[in-house]
């Protein structure tokens, strides 16, 4: 199945039945494959093997052809290679809308405080006890000069 998406690269989608003259596949035997090719598909071009999936896995492409809220799935409903011969299949390809990401997401509130968290006091004002402001809780600061 060619995947048109209305440039130079193409995407192939293809069943790679491990029977006959394949029978000796080292790679992807009895999955369907997808392929990435240029050339528009009709005349040589170097390809890439995109995916190898097998019954119950799918491919996502994000934003297919450019659309910015639409995805296209191919999900591996099946793959039977016992009772037919040469086996077969069931591929479903799907739009989905995609989910709107927001740029800026609403941070998650802090937990409260618990009994056990340390306090923060504020420094208190100046006074004759207290010429520096210090909160006389806090750990004292050696000072160099």
């Amino acid at each position: 199945i060619k995947l048109e998406t209305d440039t130079d690269e193409d995407y192939f989608l293809g069943f790679n039945r491990a029977y006959g003259v394949n029978s000796d596949n080292k790679q992807a035997d009895n999955l369907v494959t997808l392929i990435k090719a240029g050339s528009n598909g009709l005349s040589y071009s170097q390809s890439w093997l995109l995916a190898t999936l097998d019954q119950g896995q799918s491919y996502k492409f994000r934003k297919w052809k450019g659309m910015r809220r639409r995805d296209l799935i191919i999900t591996v409903n099946a793959i039977d290679v016992t009772k037919s011969n040469p086996g077969y299949a069931d591929v479903t390809l799907k739009y989905i809308r995609s989910s709107k990401k927001k740029n800026n997401p609403k941070p998650k509130p802090a937990p409260s405080p618990t009994a056990s968290s340390p306090s923060i006091s504020a420094p208190s004002a100046p006074s004759r006890e207290n010429p520096e402001g210090r909160n006389p809780d806090s750990p004292r600061m050696p000072r160099y000069t």
